[in-house]
């Protein structure tokens, strides 16, 4: 790319799957955090549990994957963009 070129983002440019996955791995934490301080301090404070964690996890390490993927096959594709616009 040239210097005043721009990157042309495309409508699905994984930002949302990002988002998300920050969302939940937060969300998790702030989960763990409850639940100690429900232990440590004895409050009555409502925490997801073992299961609740379990799938917040798994969630957030899906979206994280997918996130990878996206992003592998947009360099990919951007790669091959490359090498077409050279060969012509």
């Amino acid at each position: 790319m040239g210097k005043g070129e721009k990157v042309k983002r495309e409508r699905g440019d994984g930002r949302t799957n990002i988002l998300i996955c920050v969302v939940l791995f937060a969300l998790y934490f702030v989960n763990v955090m409850v639940g100690k301080a429900n232990i440590i301090y004895g409050w009555k404070v409502f925490h997801l549990g073992y299961v609740g964690e379990f799938l917040l996890l798994f969630t957030a390490a899906t979206f994280l994957v997918v996130v990878a993927l996206h992003s592998e096959a947009v360099e990919r594709k951007n790669q091959l963009n490359r090498k077409e616009n050279d060969d012509v």
